[in-house]
């Protein structure tokens, strides 16, 4: 969490951690990209001063933001290489599709939920 500390100081954000001890069997490399680009997204997507909320069990990763409203008809394309909802940040559309790709890789299941300006994705092991 200390790597993300100047991006979230930059909006002045917190976060909520619950993070349980959890040891997968997996490609560190690949889940530390999808980890990295949640996170990211989550800073980057957040409205100043707000929390990320971020929860781990042997089960699930979860990350949640207050920030910029996805709309329902955008949920299913939102890991698509290239999809772009936000006009207010800037990014090329390719780390989400990267989330996806490798969760497929590992047999992991990734979704998205949005409801007003609050989003959560669901990373399930």
């Amino acid at each position: 969490m200390n790597y993300f500390s100047p991006m979230m100081s930059e909006k002045n954000l917190s976060f909520d951690l619950k993070l349980n001890s959890v040891a997968l069997k997996t490609d560190i490399k690949k889940l530390d990209v999808i980890f990295d680009n949640l996170i990211s997204n989550s800073i980057k997507y957040s409205n100043e001063n707000s929390k990320i909320s971020l929860f781990l069990d042997k089960n699930k990763f979860e990350i949640s933001n207050f920030g910029e409203k996805i709309e329902a008809k955008n949920l299913n394309d939102i890991f698509k290489k290239y999809a772009r909802f936000s006009k207010v940040q800037a990014g090329f559309g390719i780390g989400l599709s990267l989330v996806k790709k490798y969760s497929d890789e590992l047999n992991y299941k990734i979704s998205c939920k949005a409801d007003g300006n609050k989003t959560k994705f669901i990373l399930e092991f």
